[in-house]
């Protein structure tokens, strides 16, 4: 399985609506790890191409011109994909192929993210990470919100709360930027005013958080 650089590394690029491939030996693999990096996104919804297993007869739709998050279960020549595709072998848990660069990512934040993650690791004793995405597309359903531990007593509900308060803290401030009558006013009783007196400042928001996935959800 990946391990908590390579799967920050993968949501980042979700983040920024990038193509990835996932590759694997195992059907079941694919399909869990591409759904738990979905879930990750959360409260982000990914809107675009998503096909955990990919049939080989159909993999020309891998050359779609949008963002894909794809799952390839056979062989394939690796300088036949485009070089604007990122390839992870979720088996070797190795980057196979990577040309798109994650600039001005907001440091503090990621510094949290990953030590938070790196003590959850520690302390089911996991070096190899190889537990921490098995579950997670079960955390986000409206069933399981709050997933209970698995057989190896291993609470996801506490990797979902990691990256959920990553997304807390990049947009906990968003109301200061919200202008009424062209003023800052973020105390403004918004139910006396209509909608179209109500804006909100994109411009100032993007300077003031100088990082490309806050810009990409913000395009």
């Amino acid at each position: 399985m990946l391990s908590i650089d390579n799967i920050i590394f993968l949501w980042q690029n979700l983040l920024l609506e990038r193509k990835i491939f996932l590759v694997s030996k195992s059907k079941n693999a694919l399909t869990k790890v591409s759904m738990a990096l979905i879930s990750l996104m959360f409260p982000i919804k990914w809107l675009h191409v998503f096909i955990p297993v990919l049939p080989e007869k159909l993999q020309l739709f891998s050359d779609a011109p949008v963002p894909l998050l794809i799952g390839i279960c056979y062989d394939f020549v690796l300088k036949d994909v485009p070089e604007d595709i990122i390839v992870v072998d979720i088996d070797t848990n190795t980057i196979l192929q990577n040309n798109e660069k994650i600039e001005n990512e907001p440091k503090k934040l990621m510094q949290t993210l990953r030590k938070r993650l790196d003590k959850f690791n520690k302390k089911f004793n996991n070096p190899g990470d190889k537990y921490i995405i098995t579950h997670l597309d079960d955390l986000f359903t409206s069933n399981n919100v709050y997933a209970e531990k698995d057989v190896f007593n291993i609470d996801y509900s506490e990797i979902k709360d990691i990256f959920f308060e990553f997304f807390i803290n990049l947009f906990k401030k968003y109301e200061e930027y919200v202008f009424c009558f062209g003023k800052l006013n973020s105390k403004t009783v918004f139910n006396s005013v209509t909608s179209k007196e109500i804006q909100f400042d994109r411009d100032l928001f993007l300077v003031d958080h100088e990082s490309n996935i806050v810009l990409r959800l913000f395009n």
